[in-house]
């Protein structure tokens, strides 16, 4: 994840970020919510559309496994790539990155 000045949550890393990957780690955070995770960054890197996103998520529930967090933070871009598919899928993280500290 790049670090310096810039939009979006992938342009700094916030205090908040090795919690929330401990707690990817550490089993806190649902199967389902971590499949969507996974399956967000598809439609992301232009590999899928919105409309395809039953499909991919059907996709990625079979691959998942315990090192989600490992998987996405090996991913290049994938600050990217998540804020591209909650984008192709009409949600957007600006009222998140404003209500941040």
């Amino acid at each position: 994840m790049p670090v310096g000045h810039g939009h979006g949550p992938h342009r700094h890393i916030n205090a908040q970020a090795p919690r929330e990957l401990a707690d990817l780690n550490q089993g806190r955070v649902s199967e389902d919510k971590q499949i969507d995770l996974v399956a967000l960054t598809w439609p992301g890197r232009d590999d899928y559309s919105a409309s395809d996103w039953l499909m991919v998520r059907e996709e990625a529930a079979p691959a998942h496994n315990d090192r989600t967090a490992e998987c996405l933070i090996g991913t290049p871009l994938v600050g990217d790539f998540l804020e591209e598919g909650l984008s192709k899928l009409g949600y957007s993280c600006e009222e998140y990155e404003i209500n941040r500290p």
